[in-house]
Order: structure tokens, then sequence, then C-alpha cells
């Protein structure tokens, strides 16, 4: 009779992976929740002010989006790496070149998830001059999900680049 032995490192790591895999797929959901309800304050606020709405970051991109569909809208004008392809008002244009041309106060602004991908020196400039430019500014984080941080599978399917390492 062969008695079976048990591996409990590997049983360990599999319960672990699976714990990740779990809280993982609750906080995706839960930047979707977030971003959903940020675009429409973005929304509100465009009208209300009468301003245009700029989203930053193709709402048909990222590796939520790009599965289950989009989280947002477009906007007026939609600024990303991408060009936003299936926006009408898409562009590929460079954020701190776009927003340091904007008067101050001129459009209400939504950003997701796109600021984690740029560089700190770069994000700390971007970052003023959206706010400069913002008569409402709306962003969505990804977090600090170790997963994500890490090892942002998705973007082997998007393109994406990987999150900087210097994020907070």
């Amino acid at each position: 009779m062969r008695v079976r032995t048990r591996r409990p490192l590997c049983f360990l790591l599999t319960v672990a992976l699976m714990g990740a895999l779990i809280i993982e797929g609750g906080t995706s959901l839960s930047r979707d929740m977030r971003r959903r309800q940020a675009f429409r304050r973005a929304q509100h606020a465009a009208h209300a002010l009468h301003k245009p709405l700029v989203v930053v970051g193709d709402p048909h991109q990222g590796g939520f989006n790009s599965v289950f569909g989009a989280s947002y809208g477009c906007g007026n004008v939609c600024l990303d790496l991408t060009g936003c392809p299936r926006c009408a008002g898409g562009s590929s244009e460079d954020l701190l070149t776009f927003f340091s041309r904007q008067p101050s106060h001129s459009m209400v602004v939504f950003e997701s998830c796109v600021m984690e991908s740029i560089p700190a020196a770069q994000r700390a400039r971007i970052t003023r001059e959206m706010r400069r430019v913002a008569a409402s500014l709306n962003t969505v984080r990804i977090g600090p999900t170790l997963l994500m941080r890490l090892l942002y599978l998705p973007r082997l399917w998007t393109g994406e680049p990987q999150m900087q390492s210097d994020w907070r």
C-alpha cells in the first residue's frame, strides 16, 4: 500500500495564489465602480460648468476594459498613448504638451489609471498642469494591490507600459 505524502508548501502556495487572485478580482471590480462614478461626476461637472470634458486614458484599453467593455466614455477629447482610436476626439498627444497649451480652468478632466505608468519627474509636472487647467479634476488610481503593481499582466494583450516602481 502506498502512502500519500502531502506537500504542504505546494498547498500553501496554491492557497496564497488563489487568495491573491480573489483580492485582485475584488479590487478590479471596486476600481471599475469608482471609474463609473468618477466619470459620471466629470460628465455632470462638464455639463454644469459648460466646459469640454477631457478624458485621460483610452476607455477601451486596460485589463478590465479590454475584456469587459468600457467603464467610461470618450469625452470631447480623449488622450492616451493609443490615440483612443474608437473615440471621435482621440489623440496620442503628449499630456504635458496638451495641458501646457490650455488656459487655466478651461475644461473638466477625468483621468483613469494613466499616471501610474508615467515616471515621477514627468508625473509631477503633468499633474500640476492638469490641476491648473481643470475646472474640475476627477481621477481614479489603480491602488496599492500587490499583483497589479508588480506584474501587470493585461499589458501582454493591451500593449500598455508597466507601472513605474516609484508610484505611490
